[in-house]
Order: C-alpha cells, then structure tokens, then sequence
C-alpha cells in the first residue's frame, strides 16, 4: 500500500482496498466470544497501528481519507439448534439446496429458466411439509414473501424457497453435512438480532449537511423545496388533523422534491407516520415513520395502537394502500 501511495500521480492508485480476514477466521473457528477472536482483534489493531505510522513517517497521512469498516457480526452456532431438511423433505427430493445460516430450495425444473405457472405446486409442496407449527429454528418464505428489509428477492439464483435460520440456527440438507461442519460461528442471520448489532450507527435523520462539519471543504448545501400537498388534499387533511390534534409526540418529514413532484403528492400526517398518496398513481408510494426498539414486533402482523388508528383511517378514506403483502409489512418494513 505504501509503495502504490508513492508511486507518481499518474501511475498512483486513487482507491485502494485492503481486507484483513481476521477476526472473521477465527470467529468462525472458535465462536465470537472466544479468546482466539480477541488474539486476532489485537493482531489486526497491531497491523493497522503499523499501517497508520507508516502512513505518517511517509507525509501520507493528510493527503489520504482513510476508512475502516466492518463488514458483519458473528453468531455462535447452536449445534441442538440445528435443521436437517432432509427430516421434513424426504427421501425422494432431489432438488438444488444450498445450506447456511440462510438456506435456499431451487427446483431443478427451473435452474436454467424463469419460474412458471408449473412450479407453483411444487413449491407449495415443499412449503407443506418443511412448514411446522411453532417451530423456533427457521422461518420459511416463499421467494417473493421474503421480508423487504432482506433486499433478497431479486435474482433468480435465489431458488423458490428461502429458510432463515433463527438465532445461532444453521440449515443443512442432511445428517452427514449436519455432523461434519465443525465451525462454531457464524453469520447471514436476520442483522435485526440485537447480538449482531456489535456497532450501532450514530443517529442521523436524514437531514441534508448533516455530515458536512466532519469535512474539510464541505460542499454548499443546495436549498429544495419541501413537499407541499396540493389543494385538491386540503378536505381530507383537515378531517385527518382533527382525529389526531392531539397527538403526544409528532414526526417531521425529512423528504425534499421538486415541485413537479410535489403537485401530484398528497402528504397526510399522523402521530408516528407520514403517508404521501401519489393523486395519478392512485397508490401510496411513501411511508415515513419512526421505528423504535420497544416496538418492533417479531411477528409483523402484530399491529401497534398508532399503526391500528392508520389502518382504521386509511380504510376510511378508500386509499389504496393494500397489497397482498399485507399492511404490517409496508409499514414496519
């Protein structure tokens, strides 16, 4: 790294990425809280300690921005908690799977091509039987009922069927692979287990220039127009601000368009949520809201007062705000 920094400015590297593979090795070793993991904690602070004294014994360090991430947590497995499929599958499936904390079922009918109308019973199929009441290891989806926070439905290598693995939970096909996987941690679990939230981000709304006092030549912050509903809104907003006057506590939205956005939007404000209705559309295409820890519900479907009072309103005034995912998922999600 120090040589590529020094090389002329037309031969210089402008970024550069280094990738330590600890403590990721040995959390998967031993287990995230085990003491080889802070033995690699402290080798890798030692590494980048010589990184940085390199950097300022060559003049380096004020012409540079340097940047450490972490890419994930780590969880320890739960070897009793651990899924056979093949226990719920039986002994004729011979479909793709593909084992981990997140298991994926691809049907062999459609490797190579896009799902279709045939592929639906076999899915159901396959749903049925790894499907069981109260079960505390996995979570089953279907492939486009998979939560909108995951960000995993788009690609067809995904497969049909997604089985998420609950808290230190691993997924494996069968008994032998079961028995042969020696690591003790490990990690693609739901990022929403408290456990794997080893660093939380600052708090930050959204605000334009929030960051701008962190930079040295910080950009000019371009003044926006804030969204205004048309007049055409004006009745059912009244009728709306009259129900919920009394809120206790109020959001304020932290969204910015042009006007010619903002002629079709019309904005309803509730006590914890703003809803902008799209007038052409015809369609709700922004929820905003404030999610805290005290409620988030596990199970979605799980309705909180607030969110109930919007449901009662939005049926009320006909929005068509409903989809087959259901309304806990649009508002939580």
């Amino acid at each position: 790294v120090i040589e590529w920094l020094n090389l002329p400015e037309s031969e210089r590297p402008t970024l550069i990425h280094v990738y330590f593979d600890e403590p990721d090795s040995a959390g998967h070793d031993a287990g995230p809280d085990a003491d080889e993991v802070r033995t690699a904690v402290i080798s890798v602070d030692e590494t980048i300690n010589n990184l940085t004294r390199r950097l300022l014994d060559e003049g380096l360090m004020g012409c540079i921005n340097l940047i450490l991430l972490s890419g994930h947590g780590m969880e320890r497995i739960n070897s009793s908690r651990n899924v056979v499929a093949m226990d719920y599958l039986g002994a004729n499936f011979s479909d793709l799977f593909f084992d981990g904390p997140v298991a994926r079922i691809q049907l062999n009918s459609t490797a190579a091509e896009e799902p279709d109308e045939d592929t639906k019973e076999a899915v159901d199929g396959i749903m049925a039987m790894m499907s069981c009441e109260k079960n505390e290891n996995y979570l089953l989806y279907k492939k486009n009922l998979v939560p909108l926070r995951f960000h995993y439905a788009g690609s067809p290598r995904i497969g049909e069927v997604v089985i998420a693995g609950r808290p230190g939970a691993r997924i494996f096909l069968t008994e032998e692979q079961k028995n042969s996987y020696q690591s003790n941690g490990d990690h693609g679990f739901d990022n929403r287990f408290e456990n794997l939230l080893r660093v939380n981000a600052s708090q930050n709304n959204g605000t334009n220039g929030a960051l701008f006092n962190i930079l040295r030549d910080p950009p000019e912050l371009l003044e926006t127009a804030t969204f205004q509903s048309p007049p055409e809104c004006e009745e059912v907003k009244q009728e709306i601000n009259e129900i919920y006057k009394n809120c206790s506590e109020k959001i304020v939205s932290s969204l910015s368009a042009t006007t010619s956005i903002e002629s079709e939007l019309c904005i309803i404000y509730f006590c914890d949520v703003i809803v902008h209705f799209h007038n052409s559309l015809k369609k709700t295409v922004i929820v905003e809201g404030i999610l805290r820890k005290e409620t988030w519900d596990v199970t979605p479907s799980l309705l909180t007062q607030p969110q109930a009072s919007l449901l009662c309103t939005l049926r009320q005034y006909k929005f068509p705000f409903f989809s087959k995912r259901g309304i806990p998922h649009l508002i939580s999600e």
